[in-house]
């Protein structure tokens, strides 16, 4: 046989596949691979890049040890019809217990795709609510600067104040004596 090399691009990285087998076949498995790929990603976003292929990987590997066994089952089966019906039923319970699993995933990925939306009204609001109490602190200082301005304000004034009922008295006490000063005259 033959050798030879075949570009194939998996997960967006590129590959030189060589070996014995045709290029149609090895691009089929890069575009089973992709596919696989794609899948673990739809279902699993929250898995990062390694983590996606090794459990697309894990995936393969379980459906191709499965195969074989199932395979093998068949084979010893292979004349017993009333075996190979209880397989048939086996598969169908495991298709529909797939099935029901699949669709509890579905629901609990929409569920979880409800309480991230939930959680991001719950940040905005509360970084609404920051900023409000950041305004609010802003006001709170600026009232506290007036009103230290006021309380300065007012000790100037009680203290202009003080000062002129002194030069009051004074004139006062200057009238007295002046007013004593004129009748002894």
């Amino acid at each position: 046989m033959t050798t030879t090399r075949v570009q194939v691009e998996i997960a967006g990285m590129t590959f030189h596949v060589i070996g014995e087998d045709d290029e149609t076949y090895v691009k089929a498995l890069a575009d089973e691979a992709n596919e696989r790929i794609q899948d673990v990603e739809s279902h699993n976003y929250r898995l990062n890049d390694v983590q996606v292929y090794i459990l697309s990987l894990l995936n393969a590997l379980d459906e191709k040890n499965k195969q074989a066994r199932a395979q093998e089952a068949a084979d010893a089966l292979a004349g017993d019809s009333q075996g190979v019906k209880e397989k048939l039923e086996e598969i169908d319970a495991l298709n529909k217990r797939l099935k029901e699993n699949s669709d509890a995933l579905e629901a609990k990925d929409k569920k979880i795709q409800e309480l991230d939306a939930r959680f991001k009204e719950s940040d905005n609001e509360k970084k609404k609510l920051e900023r409000e109490k950041a305004a609010l602190s802003e006001e709170k200082a600026a009232a506290e600067e007036q009103l230290k301005a006021k309380d300065d304000k007012i000790r100037e004034l009680e203290e202009k104040n003080y000062e002129t009922q002194m030069r009051l008295v004074d004139l006062n006490k200057e009238i007295y004596v002046l007013r004593g000063d004129h009748e002894q005259e």
